[in-house]
């Protein structure tokens, strides 16, 4: 049976509605629940209180589509919160201690999923975790060559990505664009039971290079180049397991025993296969989810509603927090009101410089060229 649900859209006697909060409504009508977010803080992560430039945005973009969002820091609670969809690790500049990433590892070995965005030139030890998954950050930077990030004001250092994969977070993305400054490429090698797909793709006219002792980027446009490289990776993990008891499948060499068992077998209802298919298919659904960014300064507030930025962010929180029927799309941006409101004074100073100082400006410089033409 589909149940009948109801939203409140917008209150009387606000403002017009707009297609961003139609849009947020209507996926929140869509879910089956609403999702608990986790930014996890103690390494120098960026802020979401809005404290310093951080990503306040990014946190009142996911409240906007009615997620709820948290702070944890697993040096004080040891453990990620059993309500947790989704943690986000955004930017961490300090290593994890052993025992936060052993934290980390046994949610995400519980079904979790994490959102870990990882800027260059920083070591969040977090190797043995990624191991796991056959990822890697390498040190190098992603540098860019084909002068495309030059059309919307961007250097080399800032890959624009207008190459995303086949995946669910990306595929209403076509060729939209997409920019990262300072980024760092991810590797992935073949895990098994685990499936990778590569999310944003530098072009292929870019270098991985090292910065030298003393700060210096030295690129070599004589060598072929090396892209595309993968600069975020989205990762599924199957985590299903058989329940089988081992004592059923334990053969044992007394005859009472057996033949007991025998007596319970026979007595057994039958089997409705129904049921155990519906099973097998829950139990192959139950996945761990990773993704791996290497920037988290594209998500930053003033970048976070640049381009696909956002979108980037956002629908790979929807992904990770397996939210039947949810929207991943390109959400409408705000229409910013860029009215000029002027006082008279103001009207008429306008007024006087556009009808009679600047006409009279360019007569005074027209006669004064006259006259030293004459």
């Amino acid at each position: 049976a589909v149940e009948d649900k109801k939203i409140f859209v917008q209150t009387l006697g606000v403002q017009g509605l707009n297609e961003q909060d139609l849009t947020n409504r209507l996926s929140q009508i869509g879910r089956d629940r609403n999702a608990v977010v986790y930014f996890l803080q103690g390494h120098e992560e960026f802020a979401i209180d809005g404290s310093t430039s951080g990503y306040a945005q990014a946190a009142a973009a996911l409240e906007a589509d009615n997620f709820t969002i948290e702070t944890l820091d697993l040096a004080q609670t040891a453990t990620v919160p059993d309500n947790a969809n989704a943690v986000i690790i955004a930017g961490p500049k300090q290593p994890f201690f052993e025992p936060e990433v052993q934290a980390l590892e046994t949610y995400l070995n519980q079904g979790g999923s994490v959102l870990l965005m990882v800027d260059p030139q920083t070591d969040p030890a977090l190797d043995s975790l990624l191991e796991d998954w056959g990822v890697s950050l390498d040190d190098e930077l992603i540098i860019d060559t084909s002068n495309a990030g030059q059309i919307v004001g961007l250097g080399p250092a800032a890959p624009l990505v207008t190459t995303y994969g086949d995946h669910p977070i990306t595929n209403a993305f076509s060729n939209g664009r997409s920019f990262y400054p300072l980024a760092r490429p991810v590797l992935i090698e073949p895990v098994d039971g685990v499936e990778a797909t590569p999310l944003l793709l530098s072009n292929a006219q870019s270098y991985a290079e090292s910065l030298s002792e003393t700060g210096e980027l030295n690129v070599d446009t004589q060598e072929a180049p090396e892209g595309p490289f993968n600069i975020g990776v989205a990762l599924t993990k199957d985590i299903s397991r058989e329940d089988v008891s081992e004592t059923d499948n334990t053969e044992t060499d007394d005859p009472v025993i057996a033949e007991n068992n025998n007596e319970e077998s026979v007595e057994e209802e039958p089997v409705d296969e129904s049921s155990n298919d519906s099973e097998t298919s829950n139990l192959s659904e139950q996945d761990a989810r990773l993704v791996v960014v290497g920037n988290a300064t594209f998500s930053t507030d003033g970048l976070f509603d640049q381009q696909l930025n956002g979108d980037v962010f956002l629908n790979s929180v929807t992904w990770l927090s397996k939210l039947d029927n949810s929207v991943l799309s390109i959400r409408p941006k705000e229409i910013t009101n860029r009215r000029i409101t002027m006082t008279v004074s103001r009207q008429i100073i306008i007024i006087a410089l556009a009808l009679l100082v600047i006409p009279l400006s360019g007569l005074v410089g027209a006669g004064i060229t006259w006259f030293r033409r004459r």
